[in-house]
């Protein structure tokens, strides 16, 4: 049978800790819009409704890399990067209000709404969390 793992269910399994470094949020840049902007859902977004929201997980392997370089240089690079592509789709980093008297939901997006970015490190078997390497 199929069964979903999340991230944090495979590093359990795996018996590896999994440990958080940080936890922010990244809001978009340079927003000309000090107002909030409303966007009604599609026929095709009400699709995919009750479907889990996406959760992307990306996974660097620091070989050559110190852990200073990482969080000093490849972790502002990644903020600043998706707080450069949220600044040219704001409703990512909006929320799905349904109010009582609309008949569909809308993504609201205000000026001061951000995505969640955490970082965090394993000492999991790297070729396993990546699928590089089949599970047992």
């Amino acid at each position: 049978p199929f069964e979903y793992l999340t991230t944090t269910r495979l590093l359990k399994k795996m018996d590896s800790s999994l440990n958080v470094i940080e936890v922010s949020r990244v809001a978009p840049s340079n927003t000309d819009s000090s107002e909030s902007l409303t966007l009604p859902f599609t026929f095709f977004d009400l699709l995919f409704i009750k479907i889990a929201p996406v959760q992307l997980v990306i996974f660097y392997q620091l070989s050559d890399a110190t852990r200073s370089f990482f969080d000093s240089v490849i972790v502002p690079n990644l903020k600043s990067s998706l707080s450069s592509s949220l600044s040219h789709y704001l409703p990512l980093a909006g929320k799905l209000i349904w109010d009582s008297l609309d008949q569909k939901p809308n993504i609201v997006y205000t000026p001061n709404d951000a995505v969640s970015l955490t970082v965090a490190e394993s000492k999991a078997d790297f070729s396993l969390l990546t699928g590089k390497k089949p599970f047992p």
